[in-house]
């Protein structure tokens, strides 16, 4: 199933489909040079190459092959992760029932026409340019997300609750709340968007313990 994931900074859009893995078949670690993931171009070079170079030439014939099928069967994941560490949200595309023009929405919101900003689905003049714009009455409520997620990271100390809260804004994400316990960090759209962000954190064995909240937003 497509995702759409949108640059909070200046509202682009990208959407992370099965697409990509056959682009990966077809055109190997150009794809990832294309999608920015240099850290795994530069992994793809090595393992093939330094394996090829390792069997006199011969070795490609094998390396290439599980290169290939193994990224082509991560690439959405590592597209994602790539998305989620850079501070991008993930939306929902809708058609407008009124207008039918392509609308993106994420937590009751969608963007303005003019601006690119978010604001309230039923707004009916930007807050951000000014710029009058029509209300998205119309737009299917399934396209609406009804909760929000947060990730939970528990601490020991102030010292610890300084440390987590600059390595999760440092990257990208935003920290809502916090009390004597535990560090909010969201929200998030969806359940597996804040699942995806859990495992980031976790990686970092300063932030291991986490755990997910949901919060309705109705």
């Amino acid at each position: 199933m497509a995702r759409t994931f949108r640059n909070p900074a200046n509202g682009h859009v990208e959407e992370v489909s099965g697409e990509a893995a056959g682009l990966v078949i077809l055109l190997g670690p150009i794809y990832l040079a294309f999608k920015g993931l240099w850290g795994h171009f530069f992994l793809w070079l090595l393992l093939v190459g330094g394996f090829s170079l390792a069997t006199g030439g011969y070795g490609i014939v094998f390396a290439l092959p599980i290169a290939t099928i193994a990224y082509a069967a991560t690439i959405n994941k590592i597209i994602v992760n790539s998305y989620l560490r850079r501070g991008w949200q993930e939306v929902n595309v809708a058609s407008d029932q009124t207008t039918g023009q392509a609308v993106v929405t994420v937590s009751g919101q969608r963007e303005c026409p003019y601006c690119a900003e978010l604001i309230k689905a039923q707004a009916k003049k930007c807050k951000h340019c000014g710029s009058e714009v029509e209300p998205l009455a119309q737009v299917d409520s399934s396209t609406v997300n009804k909760e929000q997620w947060f990730v939970i990271l528990p601490f020991a100390s102030n010292k610890e609750c300084r440390e987590i809260t600059d390595k999760v804004r440092g990257s990208g994400y935003e920290v809502p709340s916090e009390t004597s316990k535990y560090i909010r960090v969201g929200p998030f759209a969806t359940e597996a968007l804040a699942s995806d962000a859990l495992q980031l954190f976790e990686g970092d064995h300063s932030l291991q313990g986490g755990a997910l909240e949901s919060a309705s937003t109705l």
